[in-house]
Parts: structure tokens; sequence; C-alpha cells
């Protein structure tokens, strides 16, 4: 059973998420889905405007084969030859692309990336036949006005985690 004081369960454990940098085990991440999705879709159940449409519940699972060969095509990159100019003017420099290219099959960790994206309630609907994927997150104040953060190329949807 979900209600409030499961709400402010998970509101803990995102922020605590947030302020160690951690990564979510799996129960703490359910427990969060679960009960913001409840927070979110019981009322909504009750409040639709349209009942077509349909709110899906969503995570990100990319599998670790798609991971392990994004990571060979970056280290099978050819790299140019140097550039000729000291600056920038021919454009991002050789040394600081390999440098992001080391980062990226060395150090980054999209596990925890993943897991904490997914410690959102994250949702699909389609819309005039598409699928949009969206994060759905109440406001902790009473009868805050509604706020839609959009994003597109080259940004992402981490850029928008920290907005309470």
């Amino acid at each position: 059973m979900t209600g409030p004081h499961h709400y402010k369960r998970a509101e803990e454990i995102l922020a605590e998420i947030e302020a160690t940098n951690a990564v979510p085990n799996e129960a703490d991440t359910a427990l969060a889905i679960q009960a913001q999705a409840h927070a979110i879709l019981a009322p909504a159940a009750a409040t639709a405007i349209d009942p077509s449409c349909q709110r899906r519940l969503f995570r990100i699972e990319v599998p670790q084969g798609e991971i392990d060969e994004l990571r060979r095509r970056i280290n099978a990159t050819r790299w140019p030859t140097r550039e000729l100019v000291t600056d920038r003017s021919q454009g991002v420099q050789l040394a600081v692309i390999q440098n992001l290219a080391r980062y990226w099959t060395t150090e980054y960790d999209w596990r925890r990336c993943e897991a904490r994206l997914n410690a959102l309630p994250q949702f699909k609907t389609e819309i005039d036949g598409l699928d949009i994927h969206f994060i759905h997150v109440g406001s902790a104040h009473k009868n805050a006005l509604p706020l839609i953060m959009t994003y597109g190329w080259p940004g992402s949807r981490a850029e928008c985690r920290r907005t309470r």
C-alpha cells in the first residue's frame, strides 16, 4: 500500500541519492518509482481530460552489449593528425577529444547514470502517433503552478534532474 508516507520516503531516497551521488539499490529505486507513480497516477486517473490518454511507466535499460559496443567503437577511432594551430580556430583540439574518448571508455559509469535517471518517475504517452517520454515530479508546495521543462539537442533530460 502506498500513501503520503511512502511518497515522503521516495523523496528522502531521491534526496539521499542526489546528496551522496550514490547508486540506489533496486529496492529503493522500486519503492521510489512505485510511490511516485501512485502519487501521480491515482489523482490523474480521476481528473484526466482525455480518458484515452495512457501513461506507461518507463525505465532506461540499456543492454550491456550496447555499452560494450560503444566503448569498442570509441576505442577503434582513427584519429586525425594534430591540428596546425595552438588555438581552437580549427575546432576542438585533438588532445581534448582524445581525453573525452578516454573518459567515456574508462571512467564514465553509465549504470550509475541509468540508476539516477531511473530513480525518477518516468513515463511515456502517445501524442499524435508519437511516443513522448516525460518525467513527472509533483511540487512539494501545495497549489504550486505546474512547470513544464523541455530540452532538445544537444541537451538531455539529465540536465533537469536537480529541478524541484
